[in-house]
């Protein structure tokens, strides 16, 4: 791992990493720990890291939830069956689970300024599945992720996939979330994933090159990864920063 920064968020408050990671930043879960689960998502097609991910779980209680893959489908021609699977599948759990419901509403208020991620999960959200049929509301919610662009529909599958399966005490692992979006969809998407974190009581890993992704997190939360595979913090405070300085 070289020349990225994990950024660390447990219950709002700064992490003490020495119970996860060993002097040479190794990380391991060992039985005993308060953690439920781990979700590891990694989006890109070069990666093959379930086995190596699997061993550093190891024997302990935790389960592993698996990775979010192939993201790149979507931009070949068989995109709208790939959303149709990933959309029709989690949907009915997600929405009987009063808490990912509440997941759901974040979002829309959280991307208000975009109309068509608002609509889409301002609709989601108003799913009724006990109450009448809704199939008319779902297709229109396809339809409305159908005309996404491509970092849209990425948006979509990413948020859709956290919410679907992280549960009380997970963590959360994301390798470079800002693939294929714009920066103020970064800041949007870093700052939706901390509050997640917060509500569940969790733990979130990730893996960036975003300058945009460190404006969301503060300084006592950052670890910079350097090519000689030392360790250390930012000397600014990062959260709300300049690009300028955190480049710098």
């Amino acid at each position: 791992l070289r020349d990225f920064v994990i950024s660390v968020v447990m219950r709002g408050q700064v992490w003490d990493s020495s119970e996860y990671f060993s002097e040479d930043m190794t990380f391991n879960l060992k039985n005993g720990s308060d953690l439920s689960n781990v979700v590891y998502i990694n989006l890109s097609p070069f990666d093959n890291i379930n086995s190596q991910f699997k061993e550093i779980i190891g024997n302990s209680q935790l389960n592993y939830q698996g990775t979010v893959k192939n993201i790149t489908i979507l931009f070949n021609e068989d995109s709208d069956k790939l959303i149709e699977n990933i959309f029709e599948n989690p949907l009915d759990d997600l929405l009987k689970t009063p808490a990912k419901k509440q997941f759901v509403k974040k979002v829309w208020k959280k991307f208000e300024w975009d109309k068509t991620i608002f609509k889409i999960f301002k609709y989601i959200d108003e799913l009724e599945l006990e109450t009448k049929d809704c199939s008319a509301q779902r297709q229109e919610i396809l339809r409305l992720i159908k005309t996404c662009s491509s970092g849209q529909k990425y948006l979509v599958i990413l948020i859709l996939s956290v919410i679907e399966n992280v549960i009380s005490q997970s963590v959360l692992v994301i390798d470079e979330p800002e693939d294929f979006l714009h920066p103020p969809y970064v800041a949007a998407l870093v700052g939706l994933i901390s509050q997640i974190l917060k509500d569940i009581n969790g733990v979130g890993l990730i893996a960036t090159h975003s300058d945009v992704a460190l404006q969301e997190i503060p300084r006592e939360c950052v670890y910079h990864l350097l090519k000689d595979n030392n360790i250390k913090r930012p000397q600014i405070q990062t959260f709300a920063a300049n690009v300028s300085s955190i480049n710098r």
